[in-house]
């Protein structure tokens, strides 16, 4: 079983990528989803910690499905992480704990983002149809 998520938020057409900040440890500048420890099904959980990296409420936002863990190797180690795709209503952002920037980016230009962390290759994990 995954312990950690990355959460994807899509708003209309666009995901939202999050920065790291310069100070953090793991891939300090790299663009991702928001990151999270923790079971991907506390849903509870994962809420909050949308909310505490992006300032968006959870009344903002709806969960609308995970995906299959997958193994990512972080330097040394092999983390399994589950992806969460979310609903949101606001484009509205104001990053928190560990990112320093936030951008919403059209699906198929994700790729062109300098030293991305971690999103699918295969897109139609943001489609909602």
């Amino acid at each position: 079983m995954s312990e950690s998520f990355t959460v994807y938020l899509r708003n209309e057409e666009k995901v939202l990528l999050m920065q790291r900040a310069d100070g953090i440890s793991d891939f300090a500048g790299a663009w991702d989803g928001i990151y999270g420890l923790g079971d991907p099904e506390d849903l509870d959980s994962v809420a909050k910690r949308i909310e505490e990296c992006t300032g968006i409420s959870q009344e903002d936002f709806e969960f609308v499905r995970t995906g299959t863990a997958r193994g990512l190797e972080y330097g040394n180690r092999l983390n399994d992480v589950t992806p969460i795709l979310c609903i949101c209503k606001t484009d509205n952002v104001v990053p928190g704990t560990l990112y320093k920037n936030s951008e919403w980016v059209d699906p198929g230009r994700i790729k062109e983002k300098e030293w991305l962390l971690f999103v699918y290759s295969r897109f139609t994990f943001f489609n909602t149809n």
